[in-house]
């Protein structure tokens, strides 16, 4: 670590049982940088972190009289099965800095892996910090609203469920959207995608019911 020029956290972040997330392992990673790397090292936390850890880490490296570290937020946008390729053929880059060279320095990082439809985005530490949250929150939505839709087709019937069509047009959107998302809608029910013969509104004569009382 004494050589090192870039530092990459990347410790999990667990959950306490009130709902909050454990940052310890992210704290204890940035005070042994703190005690032990070169001047002028880069933090890069990739982390899951919520917003304001990195101000957090710069308290910590404050009270070891290192200030000269830099810190960066460096997040990661890799879907389950997928996590190799789409850090080799990112769509996307997010990195959150308070000094431009540091956080230049870690795109510089990524440029063998950039493609000619890679996005580059430069912004705040805590506006990268909010940017993963929110793809995450937008990928559970889009996973619960999707299941939702599928317990309503399991009720009324099979409707779009022929071939997995409606499946492969959400993962066409997902890959297209221009809202950060950290995956596709591989944890959508699989009763979206199962082979069932088409559904005829036009024949279909059984009662609706209410929503509230579906079971």
């Amino acid at each position: 670590m004494a050589e090192a020029r870039w530092v990459f956290i990347t410790v999990g972040t667990p959950p306490r049982e009130d709902g909050s997330t454990d940052l310890s392992y992210v704290e204890e990673a940035v005070r042994t940088v703190g005690q032990n790397a070169s001047n002028h090292v880069v933090i890069a936390i990739k982390s899951t972190v919520p917003v304001g850890t990195a101000d957090r880490a710069r308290e910590i490296l404050a009270e070891l009289g290192r200030e000269d570290i830099a810190v960066v937020s460096n997040p990661e946008f890799l879907r389950e099965g997928q996590a190799v390729r789409d850090f080799t053929h990112p769509d996307r880059v997010v990195v959150g800095c308070r000094e431009t060279e540091a956080g230049q320095s870690v795109v510089t990082l990524h440029k063998p892996y950039l493609g000619s439809n890679t996005h580059v985005f430069l912004m705040s530490n805590r506006s990268a910090e909010m940017t993963k949250y929110t793809a995450n929150a937008f990928l559970a939505t889009r996973i619960s609203f999707i299941n939702e839709i599928a317990n309503l087709c399991e009720y009324l019937g099979p409707m779009w469920r022929k071939s997995g069509l409606l499946r492969e047009r959400i993962a066409a959107s997902a890959r297209t959207s221009s809202i950060p998302a950290s995956g596709t809608e591989a944890r959508a029910s699989p009763r979206m995608s199962g082979p069932s013969s088409a559904w005829d509104p036009c024949t279909d004569t059984r009662p609706v019911s209410s929503p509230r009382s579906m079971k």
